[in-house]
């Protein structure tokens, strides 16, 4: 599977995720990050958010959380510069696949 996810927003804007790779991905930065999990050949997409500060790990519950219905599922961010265009991608994204129930191409 590759290490880039691409997710499409409501908007039709394909925005370009990364799979973490445990520990080594955990910076102090700012990302979009959504929780998803594999759907055939995409990814379903359970949960869009953002964080001022990877490390810091807000994301981590959300994760474990999704995981006791969907084992397989990550989370995936997406490195950008300011909070209003993580917002603004995090709304996107959850206007086109939160609670729709169908994969996320990518």
């Amino acid at each position: 599977m590759s290490r880039r996810v691409d997710i499409v927003g409501k908007s039709g804007e394909t925005y370009g995720f990364i799979r973490m790779d445990g520990d080594t991905s955990l910076r102090p930065v700012g990302v979009t990050y959504v929780i998803a999990a594999p759907a055939g050949r995409g990814w379903r997409v359970l949960h869009s958010g953002q964080t001022e500060n990877l490390a810091a790990g807000s994301w981590q519950p959300v994760l474990l959380a999704h995981r006791e219905e969907h084992p397989k599922a990550e989370c995936l961010i997406r490195l950008n510069v300011s909070r209003s265009v993580r917002d603004a991608e995090v709304a996107d994204i959850e206007g086109a696949t939160v609670g729709h129930g169908a994969p996320a191409p990518g």
